[in-house]
């Protein structure tokens, strides 16, 4: 549970420095369940940040049959995302308690940096 408290922590701290933070379906997904590990964790909100939701972008200003992250960065020629077995690495990783470790650190290190550069 420590390396939980850590990361949450660790995320805590990043979203309370940034003055904006940018994402692919976070105010639907990522910063709601952020916002529940804060409050389980007994920390507040972080500071206020603007947040701008790219897939919010991508569905205003394209029509793709498909608004799935791999799908858009494929169509708009920016690489893709790197597989990384899905849900599968979830149920490994810290969504249970449990902190990734080896591979399953590496797959999802890669994974959030395939992201990171696909909203950039």
């Amino acid at each position: 549970m420590m390396a939980k408290k850590r990361w949450c922590r660790a995320a805590h701290d990043l979203l309370s420095e940034a003055d904006v933070v940018v994402h692919y379906n976070g105010d639907k997904f990522d910063l709601p369940h952020l916002n529940r590990e804060f409050v389980e964790s007994g920390l507040g909100p972080p500071a206020p940040y603007a947040s701008i939701d790219l897939l919010k972008t991508v569905k205003r200003k394209f029509r793709f049959p498909s608004n799935k992250l791999d799908y858009v960065v494929q169509k708009l020629r920016l690489g893709a995302k790197v597989s990384t077995g899905g849900y599968d690495l979830s149920a490994r990783s810290a969504w249970l308690g449990r902190p990734r470790v080896g591979a399953d650190a590496q797959v999802q290190q890669a994974r959030c940096s395939s992201d990171g550069e696909a909203v950039r």
